[in-house]
């Protein structure tokens, strides 16, 4: 235990005091530190302290310089350096002086070198001593404040880095030998060369591409994880980072592995810009895994811009992610592919806009033949999906406009889900502007189980040739389980909704604005609703059907050719030929009965009690809801003269025996 020293007047003869002393004089001899404190809190240079002090007034004396080791030398004052011919550093002694030096000595054979011998003062001794991992705390500065700091102390609390390290995480190619940012020559080489080596580090890596022209014949990346930012989004202008084919059928880009990010970049195809994408030949970027799986894409296109192109962004695999992004004249947008064997899953396609991508001429244009904006691709024909898994899809919020000619083709199935997407002054003759395919494999029993809500078609254009609006709002094939609700689909060529052999869906809350489009042009009338080839169990619970074209623009509202249980109710049309038209396998049941024949149903217990504040017309009923159980009764009462409240006239029906 410490002694505990007494605060007796110098001098003190207390035994506690001497005890104390004692270790001071223990500390004061011993001790690396400069100061020690005394029995009344007061500190005092130790001996070590008295050396620092000496050297810092010698500091300001400067020194004295002497030749040499190997000459010979008396040291009689610490302010003389002694210089070793060998290395040309000057060494101070930090014993007792005097100290001789015989001829032919060195700092090793006279004493050593070290605390209480030979100190090196000169630049080699700095470097050595900077070099150490105590060197930055050898050097000053100044903190945030101003205050009196060690370089150690105001860097300790960053993450350490190399300079190759830091290198690695982040680069730019506006450096590098042979990449010609004004696009006069192909830096195809030079930026090949350069991804090249950074597969060799293996590190997460991001690459920035300044603003310029960059020509190339295609660019194969091999890296995981790294991440290609450009300069900007922007088709035009200084600020934007151009990959531009050099020659014709290029495809800017391959990813041949995953967890790659591409963002603000734009890619350009060879040819002229040319409406639509018409007679374009190139592909914007390609992910197709080498390695692995082969299926497991993980990686993202964000903010990028897709200008003039045959294909997009094609992809073999799931989980792609593609957001902000942009396509204009581009034939082919989106292409995803599956992978046989592999489940095909977890693409994400939100927030893009499609622009003039296909165009209204696609049916007669064999550049453009089959032009869709996205287009899902699991052809069962060459190779088998891994549990005929082809779902998890989300379709959000895209804007397609000004003469796409498709948005969707493809599998659509289990938990994806398509919504709020706006589709404006597209389509033209026989495009199916929303085409899903989900015919099933023989194995195959689960349920697609989608969705699809919220999507807009609309166009301005007027009912002339050539036809700028699509044949077909939806066509779905072999769906098994889907909900289409509260979607606006306007002016359409042919049938407005096509279900082919489909099972299991509920459609709701749906809006046609002139379906049968072609009844102004040759009197062909379609169908609101057309059912094919089979089918079973559909809903049909609240559809709203608009014609301005003509009295008769559609044929029939709903046409069942051979589905069973079909359910009705709760729709309203107008300008059509006949209700509902069934062929001799359909079955169709509900309350048919549309538009302006729909009548009221109320319910009272008698017809004193009808509501006396609605307009009845002929035909209305009145359901009595409590009937005696014996004795004349009736089961309700029918409007037979219109009135408001009691003016009706009403007369009862169904006598119980």
């Amino acid at each position: 235990m410490a002694t505990t020293p007494t605060q007796n007047s110098v001098p003190s003869e207390s035994p506690r005091d001497l005890k104390f002393n004692a270790g001071k004089i223990d500390e004061f001899v011993t001790s690396l530190v400069n100061t020690y404190v005394d029995r009344f809190g007061n500190e005092h240079y130790t001996i070590e302290g008295l050396r620092w002090l000496a050297q810092q007034a010698i500091a300001q004396f400067g020194w004295v310089l002497i030749d040499s080791f190997q000459d010979g030398a008396n040291i009689t004052l610490p302010n003389q350096a002694l210089r070793d011919e060998d290395t040309g550093e000057y060494y101070r002694w930090d014993g007792a002086l005097p100290k001789h030096v015989d001829a032919g000595s060195t700092p090793s054979s006279s004493g050593g070198v070290g605390v209480g011998a030979w100190v090196g003062i000169g630049d080699a001794s700095l470097r050595a001593m900077l070099a150490t991992s105590a060197g930055a705390g050898m050097i000053g500065a100044l903190d945030s404040d101003g205050n009196a700091t060690t370089v150690q102390n105001a860097i300790g609390h960053y993450r350490a880095y190399t300079v190759k390290k830091r290198l690695d995480e982040e680069l730019s190619v506006g450096a590098i030998a042979g990449v010609d940012p004004t696009g006069a020559t192909d830096s195809t080489a030079a930026l090949n060369g350069f991804f090249s080596l950074l597969n060799t580090n293996g590190t997460r890596t991001s690459v920035r591409i300044p603003a310029g022209t960059y020509l190339t014949t295609g660019l194969t990346i091999n890296n995981t994880s790294l991440v290609i930012k450009g300069a900007g989004e922007y088709p035009y202008g200084a600020s934007t980072t151009k990959i531009k084919a050099a020659a014709a059928n290029t495809t800017l880009m391959t990813f041949t592995r995953s967890g790659c990010r591409i963002e603000g970049l734009l890619f350009e195809g060879f040819e002229a810009a040319v409406n639509f994408g018409a007679t374009e030949t190139c592909t914007g970027v390609k992910f197709q895994p080498s390695t692995g799986t082969l299926a497991d894409i993980d990686s993202t296109v964000h903010g990028c811009t897709f200008f003039c192109l045959k294909n997009g962004v094609v992809g073999y695999g799931r989980n792609l992610t593609q957001r902000l992004n942009g396509y204009s004249h581009v034939a082919f947008p989106i292409t995803l592919n599956y992978v046989p064997g592999q489940q095909f899953r977890g693409h994400v396609i939100d927030d893009n806009r499609f622009h003039s991508c296909g165009g209204f001429g696609s049916a007669t244009d064999t550049s453009l033949a089959d032009s869709v904006c996205i287009k899902l691709v699991t052809n069962t024909a060459q190779g088998v999906l891994a549990d005929n898994y082809a779902g998890d899809i989300s379709i959000k919020n895209n804007k397609c406009d000004n003469g796409c000619f498709q948005f969707f083709l493809g599998h659509f199935g289990r938990g994806s889900i398509m919504s709020c997407n706006d589709i404006f002054r597209c389509g033209g003759s026989l495009s199916v502007m929303i085409k899903i395919d989900n015919t099933a494999t023989s194995s195959n029993t689960d349920y697609d189980n989608f969705v699809l809500i919220g999507n807009t078609i609309a166009s301005d254009a007027a009912s002339t040739n050539p036809q700028s609006f699509p044949d077909y709002a939806l066509w779905m094939t072999g769906v098994r389980g889907g909900v289409v609700s509260g979607n606006a689909f306007g002016k359409l060529y042919k049938h407005g909704l096509v279900m082919e052999n489909c099972a299991d869906i509920v459609l709701n809350a749906i809006q046609l604005k002139n379906p049968s489009m072609s009844v102004a042009f040759g009197g062909s009338a379609y169908n609101a609703v057309e059912i094919i080839r089979g089918g079973n169990n559909i809903q049909i619970l609240g559809l709203n059907v608009r014609n301005s074209q003509s009295s008769t623009q559609i044929q029939f509202v709903i046409n069942n050719a051979s589905a069973t249980n079909v359910m009705v109710d709760n729709i309203q049309a107008n300008g059509y030929i006949s209700m509902i038209n069934e062929g001799s396998s359909a079955r169709t049941h509900g309350i048919i009965n549309f538009g302006g024949n729909r009548r009221k149903e109320v319910f009272a217990t008698t017809v004193a009690g009808i509501p006396s504040t609605i307009n009845y017309s002929v035909g209305d009923i009145c359901w009595f809801t409590t009937p005696p159980a014996s004795g004349t009764a009736y089961a309700g009462a029918i409007c037979v003269t219109a009135g408001n409240g009691s003016a009706a006239v009403w007369r009862n029906f169904g006598a119980f025996a």
